[in-house]
């Protein structure tokens, strides 16, 4: 529940920027807030400029996703029945507690068997990911043997254990859906279990002492595939009918999302900044209704009324009234993004539905030489010995502020381990102006003509802050230089 905060830039496919932020939840504070800066360093020649692209515009590209992390759990705690954290334990004690059927909380186990297995995913893939690193440090084979073993193990226990889930919902009380929903988990679980093994069979496969592993792990995908065959699960290659292999793909896709939906926070977009447009243009409108009922006063005290002056002064001001509502109403509209952030949401807990906090967001753009200095040093790291020469950069800053009730969320969740936002920016906006993405340079090898295929690329630095409650001791400031050419993100440095 204490870990710290954690920001890094990444990719999602080659035209989407991602921002992973991990927001931890305190026990000892009430709310917590949390701000992300990004301020994008664009080349002037790429005309991502407020006239050109807009705020809106950015939004429209933009989308963000907050969802609640659980604490991990040993695959040995998902199987013990002793662990109150472990869903299986949880269901099966709601299922011993509750009266079936109609007082049977089938919401409450249907959260349970989505988390079930989204612990169970980030399980066996953060148990991968050590032993990638025992791979690259040369541990012994030894050592990976057991390691590796012992996984596969623990791995059976937990199989085991969920899957007695199976005579437990053999009951006609059980509603169909909780049915269907056990089936999807049974049937994700397997999938993943499958994937993982393939990713450590190529990893032993390196070592020719890891043989006898290798075709163990080979065993047990065997043993997945037959299991889903035999359940009659969609997610069977069939390597004679290749739709069999766009099947699994969609279905493995689908899997996850129904069961990472579990995880999502709902989001409520505020309707303050419309409210406030309207306020606004009521104002413009009051100003310019006083200035027409000033000048009627004014006349009745300068002219006769009805006569040929009054009625020009009149209509003179009827027609500046109208004026007046406009240029003031645009001039407050303006004013407005100043005010009150550009996007504004609430979220609720996806267990409680209760809310729990606040997002808001706001995009305005810079010259390169009105951003704070802390970013316009970091820009500057890299000489860069055309600087002088070239155009000044267009510079838009992204602004994100977290607010955290976390007594609300840890009241409903025992086992929480953070908060994580998923920011992704769709890059096809910016590459509009960009040349040809590929160019032929030719040059002179060992006394022959040769030709080489070149990108033409273009590089977008990126410096991010991050900080908790504006504390300048717990900011996390980097910076990151994005490649980019018309065919999308090529890496990120």
């Amino acid at each position: 529940m204490n870990s710290p905060q954690q920001c890094k830039v990444t990719t999602h496919g080659s035209h989407q920027l991602e921002l992973m932020v991990k927001y931890p939840v305190s026990d000892h504070v009430e709310t917590d807030r949390y701000d992300l800066d990004v301020y994008f360093f664009t080349p002037c020649h790429l005309s991502v400029t407020e006239e050109t692209y807009p705020a809106k515009q950015f939004l429209q590209d933009f989308k963000s996703y907050v969802r609640t992390l659980p604490a991990p759990l040993s695959l040995a705690n998902l199987a013990n029945p002793d662990c109150a954290c472990s869903p299986l334990t949880r269901i099966l004690k709601t299922l011993n507690d509750a009266e079936l059927g109609r007082e049977l909380p089938v919401e409450l186990i249907l959260y349970e068997l989505r988390m079930l297995v989204n612990m169970h995913h980030e399980e066996l893939k953060g148990l991968r990911q050590i032993l990638v690193e025992l791979f690259k440090s040369n541990t012994p084979n030894n050592n990976i043997i057991a390691r590796i073993r012992q996984i596969d193990s623990d791995h059976d226990l937990f199989m085991e254990a969920y899957r007695k889930l199976h005579i437990h919902f053999a009951d006609t009380r059980i509603p169909e859906t909780l049915r269907t929903a056990l089936q999807w988990a049974d049937e994700a679980i397997s999938v993943k279990t499958g994937r993982e093994c393939h990713k450590l069979r190529l990893l032993c496969e390196h070592r020719a002492e890891l043989s006898e592993l290798t075709t163990e792990l080979i065993e047990r995908c065997e043993k997945e595939q037959n299991y889903r065959a035999s359940r009659h699960f969609e997610t069977v290659i069939d390597p004679q009918n290749p739709v069999t292999g766009e099947v699994f793909l969609y279905r493995e896709s689908m899997l996850k999302k129904w069961a990472q939906g579990a995880t999502y926070m709902s989001v409520e977009r505020s309707r303050t900044d419309a409210r406030i447009g309207h306020i606004l243009a009521g104002f413009a409108a009051a100003l310019a209704m006083l200035f027409a009922v000033g000048t009627m006063f004014l006349a009745e005290c300068l002219f006769v009324s009805y006569s040929l002056p009054w009625a020009v002064l009149i209509v003179v001001s009827y027609m500046f009234k109208d004026r007046i509502k406009e240029i003031v109403r645009g001039i407050l509209l303006q004013l407005q993004p100043k005010l009150i952030a550009d996007d504004i949401s609430a979220l609720a807990d996806p267990l409680t539905k209760k809310h729990i906090g606040r997002s808001s967001s706001r995009v305005r753009f810079y010259d390169a030489k009105s951003v704070p200095v802390f970013a316009r040093r970091l820009r500057e790291t890299i000489s860069n010995p055309f600087r002088s020469i070239l155009p000044a950069e267009s510079v838009l800053h992204f602004h994100n502020s977290l607010k955290l009730n976390n007594q609300s969320l840890l009241s409903s969740h025992l086992r929480l381990d953070g908060i994580s936002s998923i920011f992704r920016l769709r890059m096809d906006s910016w590459l509009k102006q960009m040349d040809d993405p590929i160019n032929r340079i030719n040059f002179i090898d060992d006394n022959l003509p040769s030709v080489l295929q070149a990108n033409r690329v273009y590089h977008i630095n990126m410096v991010v802050r991050f900080c908790r409650n504006n504390e300048e001791s717990t900011a996390h400031v980097f910076r990151v230089r994005m490649i980019i050419n018309r065919n999308g993100i090529l890496r990120i440095e």
